[in-house]
């Protein structure tokens, strides 16, 4: 077919093609898949714990950690093949407001390296992240990190088009996690969890929400290899400890708060002057978006109480041990909101929360008036020949609007090159969409973005940004 006739038979073709289950492109992680809203989505099926083919190498050892972006125009998150979500905040300058952490460390050999390599366990006392749950069913403790699974859970995994998706089949139960980006200009993320209990008989269940808050922020630094990396880690770390943390609980609003405070007050300059440190990171928060029981008070900030001695496995703080506990001082915090339900057989509830940062003013707003999912936005291109295309284009897209961030100083959202590479004073969007699954994918699709910023009406820095191909298996399978 000649390029005239191409033409002329361009819309024969139904519009826009229906997306399904694609081979092409899927890679040895998973497959490729169209979720209810007839987008692309990747079931991600490899056991990266076992399976040799998950391993690569960075520039701090093996990593056998895939992770895949959640974003709207302000808010940016990594939802990770380990069953957890870590949020970033660029408002301010480029932090993580709750990095997963690994303190403890074994050394073994790699079975696929042949080489000396890290095994970590993360504990109590550093463990942040978020986005999963604790599902205590007679004296049994249900933890959703895959590696934390019991004997005999099952858990599928989904990285879809705004969202991260979960279903854990235990004990009778179905256990179905959604961490959605809610499309719009809301720093916010939300969580729904769906209960189903599968038994022949009632059921009562006590389900934790759990978020951690740990501040690492990502001070500038002209070396980030090996071995100059841990040098400016290091100095990050000692500007983390000048923050206090004070929690509280609004009974009206049914919201639970975290709010760093820099310990050095006095050499902190004005909020709005230029600095290559922030002094002022947001106020961080976890509301119920359902109605709570009257009297409520199975909330927690107290991360040594909740968990204890037990660790991840059973922490007592699932079983309201912890209920009403707050902290406040140095040490790293959690968001943790525990409700107990009965379900019937065959019968489902459905929770749900939003998970933020926000200046106070900001929150009883987002607290209330959470947006509802929605289908995004998306180019679309027809090609019946290679429908694959379509599913590259439409995933590529998502990511270019994930990939937006908002300047409180500017007062504008930008989307700029990404990556490690910026000047001082201006936000970039970390590693991230550069995804440790898509690393080493065979091609990258570039793509120009000229934006308004919603909130300002100003026009927003238009930029060249490098997006992985959207193949999860990067490499060929092996």
């Amino acid at each position: 077919m000649d390029a005239q006739q191409a033409f002329e038979h361009f819309w024969d073709a139904p519009w826009p093609l229906p997306a399904g289950e694609e081979t092409v492109g899927a890679g040895c992680f998973g497959r490729w898949q169209a979720d209810a809203h007839g987008m692309p989505a990747y079931a991600y099926e490899i056991d990266h714990d076992r399976d040799a083919r998950a391993a690569y190498h960075t520039s701090n050892g093996p990593s056998r950690d895939h992770w895949h972006l959640l974003g709207n125009d302000r808010i940016i998150a990594t939802a990770h093949n380990g069953g957890y979500v870590q949020v970033y905040d660029w408002t301010r300058g480029g932090k993580a407001i709750n990095r997963w952490n690994h303190p403890e460390r074994k050394t073994g050999t790699d079975s696929v390296f042949g080489s000396l390599k890290t095994v970590c366990v993360p504990t109590f006392r550093d463990l942040s992240a978020g986005g999963f749950k604790f599902v205590s069913v007679g004296g049994e403790t249900l933890c959703t990190l895959w590696n934390r699974l019991p004997p005999g859970a099952r858990q599928d995994r989904v990285f879809g088009m705004g969202y991260f998706e979960k279903r854990t089949v235990w004990n009778g139960l179905v256990v179905t996690e959604r961490i959605e980006a809610p499309a719009g200009d809301d720093p916010v993320l939300i969580s729904s969890c769906t209960i189903k209990n599968t038994r022949s008989g009632p059921c009562n269940a006590a389900v934790t929400e759990f978020w951690g808050h740990s501040l690492d922020h990502l001070l500038p630094a002209p070396m980030a290899m090996p071995p100059w990396n841990r040098l400016f880690s290091f100095r990050r770390r000692l500007w983390n400890r000048h923050f206090r943390f004070k929690s509280a609980w609004d009974a009206e609003l049914g919201v639970l708060t975290i709010a760093p405070v820099f310990s050095r007050h006095r050499l902190a300059p004005e909020p709005k002057a230029r600095a290559l440190r922030d002094y002022y990171p947001k106020t961080v928060f976890l509301a119920a978006l359902d109605a709570l029981p009257e009297a409520y008070c199975a909330y927690c900030t107290d991360k040594r109480r909740f968990f204890g001695q037990a660790g991840l496995g059973s922490p007592p703080g699932a079983g309201g041990s912890a209920d009403g506990a707050l902290s406040s001082g140095r040490e790293n915090a959690i968001l943790a909101m525990r409700r107990e339900i009965a379900l019937g057989p065959g019968e489902k509830r459905t929770l749900r929360y939003v998970f933020g940062y926000a200046d106070k003013q900001d929150i009883p707003r987002l607290a209330r008036t959470a947006p509802a999912p929605a289908s995004r936005p998306a180019v679309e291109f027809v090609a019946p020949d290679a429908p694959g295309l379509q599913r590259e284009l439409a995933w590529h897209s998502y990511y270019l609007q994930a990939g937006s961030i908002y300047s409180d100083y500017y007062q504008a959202h930008i989307v700029d090159q990404g990556s490690a590479y910026k000047p001082p004073g201006r936000s970039s969007t970390i590693a991230a969409p550069r995804s440790a699954i898509s690393n080493s994918a065979s091609g990258w699709a570039r793509m120009a973005c000229c934006a308004a910023a919603p909130a300002t009406g100003t026009t927003c820095c238009s930029a060249t940004r490098g997006f992985p191909r959207s193949q999860y298996g990067g490499a060929n399978p092996r």
